[in-house]
């Protein structure tokens, strides 16, 4: 599920200094009390942000536009984490600089839902967790429910680091 799959539950974002004069926002909702800001005391980006498929980079073109304030970026938990406890952060870390070096705001979204990784739902399994099963165009789909305590662990983890 993507944040906006999930906006009734609280939002969060941070920002960070990528550098001089940008930041990078991360953005995502957390369906626990945690230690980030309310997102009522950070502003809200502003401007044309372009959106990619996840795992995919922003054109060239785009970044060299002055059209465009920033780039969402994109990623795939279970490409971001493929086992638990790894993290694979050389998406991340050249799209951000990326758009650091053309001076663009970003957007950092991780799928979470539909976009975990294997053992996520074998640890919802194991501990007797609860899914969602539907139908994805003819394809029998079962993910953790967003609520669950086992995957909840596992997403506050990911986030975290």
């Amino acid at each position: 599920m993507d944040f906006a799959m999930s906006v009734a539950r609280q939002s969060f974002v941070r920002r960070k200094s990528c550098s001089p004069g940008r930041m990078v926002t991360v953005v995502g909702v957390l369906f626990f009390a945690g230690p980030f800001a309310d997102s009522a005391t950070v502003p809200v980006p502003r401007g044309v942000f372009s959106l990619v498929a996840a795992g995919k980079s922003a054109a060239q073109s785009t970044l060299d536009s002055p059209d465009v304030a920033g780039v969402s970026i994109r990623q795939d938990w279970a490409d971001l984490e493929p086992s638990e406890g790894n993290f694979d952060w050389s998406f991340l870390d050249s799209e951000v600089a990326r758009a650091a070096a053309a001076g663009k705001d970003v957007l950092l979204r991780i799928k979470t839902q539909d976009a975990k990784p294997e053992w996520v739902t074998a640890a919802v399994q194991q501990a007797g967790g609860l899914f969602f099963n539907f139908d994805d165009d003819g394809v029998p789909t079962s993910i953790p429910v967003f609520w669950d305590p086992t995957f909840l662990a596992k997403k506050k983890a990911m986030i975290t680091a």
